[in-house]
């Protein structure tokens, strides 16, 4: 279901849920280590939410893992949604083995990534680091000092997630459900999704590292270029003429 009163969530949420409180995902691990986490994440919120997530054959709402050393992604949610109806149409889940084999990562780290995955394909959108969520973006963070921390200290989901889900898929939600779009999306763009009744594709990482600085980034990459962006443009977003802050960090393992 589609809401516009999101102010009313401790944990952000992505504006759409499915139908129903039962859910099918087919779990697509490739060996017993990856469908195991899958399983883990399932049982992270079944057991603490009123939602009732079930392994078996859905091909529209998979669960999975792959490698990938091309991307700074350790997870990834992609779905699509009917911005009439307000309900996800599909959900992929996947683990980037790539970056959960290395060293620094433990088994809880990779039981989070999945966990946090599992958050957006039930509704929930990102929440800032050091927020009390297992919905923050990133598996570590880089400080200034070029230390790596734990980017996501909640590796199970909290009570702010766990309210959260619950509000939304509680008997009553659909009193809060809105006919209007929560998007900011353009009126041409909006138009055109309406009359071809063509979904959107959304996608959403678990970012193996997160920059809260510069300085920061800079241990990761050979050059950083800084400047002012006007007009942000995006198909979503309308252009507000803002001014903002940029850079452009090249090179070294940052990507």
């Amino acid at each position: 279901m589609l809401f516009s009163n999101l102010q009313v969530y401790a944990t952000p949420v992505t504006g759409y849920s499915w139908g129903s409180r039962n859910i099918t995902y087919q779990n697509n691990g490739t060996n017993n280590v990856y469908t195991n986490i899958w399983t883990h994440a399932r049982d992270e919120w079944n057991l603490s939410t009123d939602v009732f997530l079930k392994a078996g054959t859905n091909s529209k709402f998979t669960a999975g893992n792959k490698s990938d050393s091309g991307v700074t992604w350790d997870g990834f949610a992609q779905w699509t949604t009917s911005i009439i109806t307000g309900n996800y149409s599909t959900m992929k889940t996947w683990v980037n083995t790539y970056y959960t084999a290395q060293s620094h990562y433990t088994t809880d780290h990779v039981k989070g990534i999945a966990t946090h995955e599992f958050g957006h394909a039930l509704g929930l959108d990102h929440a800032p680091f050091g927020n009390p969520t297992v919905m923050t973006p990133n598996t570590f963070e880089r400080n200034s000092s070029g230390t790596l921390i734990d980017g996501r200290p909640n590796k199970s989901p909290t009570s702010w997630d766990i309210n959260t889900i619950n509000v939304i898929y509680n008997n009553n939600f659909a009193s809060v459900q809105s006919d209007e779009p929560v998007l900011d999306v353009p009126d041409n763009v909006l138009e055109k999704v309406q009359t071809t009744q063509k979904d959107l594709k959304i996608n959403h990482y678990s970012w193996a590292i997160g920059y809260s600085t510069l300085e920061a980034r800079a241990h990761d990459a050979d050059v950083i270029v800084s400047g002012m962006v006007k007009n942000k443009l995006s198909p979503l977003i309308k252009n507000d003429g803002e001014t903002e802050e940029a850079f452009l960090a090249i090179g070294g393992s940052y990507r």
